[in-house]
């Protein structure tokens, strides 16, 4: 399934066609993908998995990263949350974006939406690197990751890097750096 969810697709076909019985179709990837614990929910930072994956990798201290990537604009629905997905999630007082605020049941109101509200232009990631005195090389953990028109100002950043740290600290991991692009708003 990484290659599916690194690579795409596309790649997975690819790769599954030029080496036949060597991996399983499209659908059981996507089965073993949807029903995985480590579904990610637009939006929603995932602090409650952030002591336990730290515990595993024996690490206690971390280094937090964010940026953001321009990405293919389209809306999707996701049928684990009930919700669309690709809409800009709007900000709130901690600089976290509102998860879930797209979930709806009528037509109208997607068709409002569509109308009215801008399609996120660029993809907001949050990832935390366990530090770790050992030599072996552990992976950063994918704390959020949402759709973003990338409009925010520096006491959102602020407030934000303030609400991980003490989310981060009632897990038992301290945080002792931020980084990001060269963004004047960080």
């Amino acid at each position: 399934s990484a290659l599916y969810i690194l690579g795409g697709r596309i790649a997975y076909e690819f790769v599954r066609i030029n080496v036949s019985a060597f991996l399983p179709n499209i659908q059981s990837i996507q089965s073993s993908t949807a029903s995985s614990e480590n579904y990610l929910t637009e939006g929603h930072f995932d602090f409650n998995r952030v002591g336990d994956y730290f515990n595993s990798k024996k690490a206690t201290l971390a280094f937090c990263v964010e940026d953001c990537t321009a990405t293919v604009s389209k809306i999707v629905y996701d049928t684990q949350t009930d919700t669309f997905i690709g809409f800009p999630l709007p900000l709130d007082q901690n600089g976290l974006p509102i998860a879930k605020l797209y979930s709806t049941d009528s037509f109208t109101c997607l068709e409002n939406w569509y109308l009215n509200d801008p399609i996120a232009k660029s993809l907001g990631a949050h990832l935390i690197q366990p530090l770790s005195s050992s030599l072996e090389n552990t992976s950063p953990y994918l704390l959020a990751v949402y759709g973003t028109n990338n409009k925010f100002k520096s006491p959102d950043v602020i407030a934000r890097w303030g609400y991980i740290y003490r989310q981060c600290k009632a897990k038992g991991v301290r945080v002792i750096g931020y980084s990001s692009d060269c963004d004047s708003r960080y």
